[in-house]
């Protein structure tokens, strides 16, 4: 699985057939989709349907589990009734449960050894109603692995052998096989710092004022999206299960809105940088403008990649925010075409505002996904990939046109495509767009 392309070469046999008949499925609005909207109006995204891998941890054949529960992992097909599920790491795998949860260090790795490791977790699930369900054995194993910041081990009853039928999605990160739970038992004692104990019992706070106080607390936006999923914040008659995948965006976006009117208060920015870094076949450029707020994010899909299979052109994608206090308001509440990719960039880039560069911005993302990252793996890669950009060496600009001549020749899809789209780019000065 090296060199995956436009022709296929050095695909395994197998899997370029599934390419292949991937091909068929792929239509314009398969970017704007990533299989989250379903807007071909089928059922199930056909083509994360067709790549759902031949790359396979051992699966065990035991009905009988033991091992590390690092997370949970709650769907959303069938919602309001979700497949909630303890995710455990069996206890003759050879993959530590500390990698398995630490996006940072399994992100670095090649694409086949990222997809073992997510690949090598086996769940126990069971069918619960989000918005009525009941507090159980197996809800309270959930919460317990969730809150603890290090993974339990657990035992778990399986109902059948677990079926090889990994999770892939454009959100959420790959996990592995999946099995009905007859029951689930923590067999150690969960270490819950006391802090959150007492953040989360104030019972009448919303949501967000949870979710904002466990971030400013310092811990990590995949502990609160873990923590916020199994129905443990906001008003205690309005809680719910939230599935998996809607936690991660709406935890971004939460926390988003939480740095917001911080980032508007600082000084504006008066130098021009540009930042660089690439993960899995992603390839990001971060340009820090001066003045006021405003975020421009573009997603350029390469022909060949997952959702442009057996097209020739680029698809590229824009969206953004604050180029005026209109469409700043707008945006603020409502959902980024770009789906969770839009809100985990952004996070990454408010953090650095506020705790780096102390100033505010205009801040140009720019995010090319070329052929080699055929399998998604969530928008963890999409987060850590602009962190890592950020903490990083950078260049520096006198004048914007300075920043495009340098941007034009090492920006893969055709330059006039950006330049036509954006505010940030355009002959225009940002200033003429800050009004009314």
């Amino acid at each position: 699985m090296e060199n995956f392309g436009q022709d296929f070469s050095g695909i395994p046999e197998s899997l370029r057939a599934r390419l292949e008949q991937a091909k068929r499925y792929v239509i314009d609005a398969c970017v704007d989709c990533k299989g989250t909207k379903l807007l071909c109006g089928l059922g199930k995204c056909p083509i994360l349907e067709t790549l759902s891998l031949e790359v396979q941890a051992e699966i065990p054949r035991t009905t009988h589990l033991f091992g590390e529960a690092p997370q949970v992992f709650i769907g959303s097909r069938t919602y309001p009734w979700v497949n909630s599920s303890n995710v455990v790491l069996p206890a003759e795998s050879t993959v530590k449960a500390e990698i398995f949860s630490n996006p940072k260090q399994w992100l670095s790795l090649p694409l086949p050894m990222l997809l073992d490791i997510r690949f090598s977790s086996i769940r126990g699930e069971r069918s619960l109603r989000a918005d009525r369900f009941q507090t159980n054995r197996f809800v309270e194993a959930m919460q317990e692995i969730a809150l603890s910041v290090k993974p339990l081990d657990v035992e778990v009853v399986l109902a059948r052998l677990p079926r090889p039928v990994e999770q892939v999605d454009a959100i959420s990160s790959p996990l592995g096989p999946v099995a009905p739970a007859i029951k689930t038992s923590v067999v150690d004692n969960p270490m819950i710092p006391r802090k959150v104990d007492n953040i989360l019992d104030e019972e009448n706070r919303m949501s967000h004022d949870q979710i904002a106080e466990l971030f400013w607390q310092g811990f990590d936006v995949y502990y609160i999206q873990q923590v916020f999923s199994v129905g443990l914040t906001g008003r205690r008659e309005h809680r719910k299960l939230v599935p998996t995948r809607w936690s991660i965006t709406a935890v971004d976006d939460s926390l988003g809105k939480e740095l917001l009117p911080i980032i508007t208060s600082l000084p504006e920015n008066s130098e021009i940088r540009l930042y660089h870094n690439v993960l899995l076949d992603n390839y990001y450029w971060i340009a820090i403008l001066p003045g006021k707020w405003a975020f421009e994010h573009f997603e350029a899909w390469m022909p060949g990649s997952i959702f442009t299979l057996g097209k020739n052109n680029w698809k590229i994608t824009r969206d953004g925010e604050g180029f005026t206090s209109k469409e700043q308001k707008k945006t603020r509440w409502r959902y980024s075409q770009q789906a969770g990719g839009y809100y985990a960039a952004r996070l990454a880039i408010m953090e650095f505002l506020v705790n780096n560069l102390k100033k505010q911005s205009a801040v140009l993302a720019i995010r090319e996904i070329g052929p080699h990252y055929i399998i998604p793996v969530g928008v963890v890669q999409v987060r850590e990939n602009v962190r890592s950009a950020l903490s990083g060496n950078f260049e520096t600009f006198e004048t914007k046109k300075e920043l495009i001549e340098y941007l034009k020749p090492r920006l893969r899809a055709p330059f006039h495509e950006y330049q036509r789209q954006s505010l940030i780019l355009s002959q225009a000065k940002l200033t003429d767009f800050m009004k009314e």
